[in-house]
């Protein structure tokens, strides 16, 4: 408070306490999260950068670290750095904290026998590769899709592959999900659909009731999946974002965060 209202000479003396008293607590044999955080935080308002980067870089590279302490602790440091005049300290202060890696699916089921061309199954593998690397070069590690046939559970199972987290929204009651959007596509797509369910980190369910024709339901579930993509993303200080599978003839933009879309 004393650094941000221009009292520096004050803010430099709480720093500096506040640095000897987690000095002194790491020299007892107490090393937790906290206590280093604090540490590179009272740094950083002494303006030791280097030092700063290091501390903070050894706090959420602790075991059992969780992702809101690091989300914390990150928007107090960027916040800080954001004050110096030198822009490449705010640089150096992000580069210190890994991303969650937040990332919203959406995309085309399988094409029906005779249907307009968007997605045949023989593209699969070609959507398959397309998908690892779009995921790659966004780093993720934390999924939002449904689980229809095709791009969906493409996407979750790539998202399994990396070991990441995967949340999945069914816009109504499972086994009528599997009746319109699953099996329709016949070979081991139902079993998939099975296999990435046990492995999801969270279900959610627009409706436990049926489908009832209500197609809207479709376009209403991935309304929720990116309300949630956008909270998740707002609770760890982190941008999403959004991954489509599309044939060009759609477009689904998520606030102001980045659009990738395949074709």
């Amino acid at each position: 408070m004393h650094f941000f209202s221009d009292n520096f000479e004050a803010g430099k003396k709480y720093a500096e306490k506040a640095w000897s008293i987690c000095e002194k607590l790491k020299a007892d044999g107490n090393h937790d999260y906290w206590i280093q955080a604090t540490e590179a935080e009272a740094l950083l308002l002494l303006g030791s950068v280097d030092d700063a980067v290091f501390s903070y870089t050894e706090a959420v590279a602790m075991l059992d670290v969780k992702p809101s302490w690091v989300a914390s602790t990150r928007k107090q440091a960027l916040q800080i750095a954001s004050a110096y005049e030198d822009e490449g300290i705010r640089e150096k202060i992000y580069n210190a904290f890994p991303t969650l890696g937040i990332v919203a699916f959406s995309g085309h089921v399988l094409d029906r026998p005779g249907s307009v061309p968007r997605f045949p199954p023989e593209a699969e593998e070609i959507a398959k590769k397309e998908i690892v690397e779009a995921i790659e070069k966004m780093d993720a590690t934390c999924g939002y899709s449904s689980a229809a046939c095709g791009t969906d559970i493409l996407f979750l199972e790539t998202m399994i592959e990396r070991g990441g987290e995967i949340h999945i929204f069914l816009p109504f009651a499972k086994e009528e999900f599997i009746e319109t959007s699953v099996r329709r596509a016949g070979g081991k797509w139902v079993s998939r659909f099975e296999r990435v369910l046990d492995q999801a980190t969270s279900i959610h369910y627009v409706t436990k009731d049926g489908y009832n024709g209500e197609d809207s339901l479709f376009s209403f579930c991935n309304d929720v999946l990116l309300g949630f993509a956008a909270m998740r993303g707002r609770g760890m200080d982190e941008d999403p974002n959004l991954l489509v599978f599309w044939d060009g003839a759609m477009f689904i933009e998520l606030g102001k965060h980045c659009a990738n879309c395949l074709i």
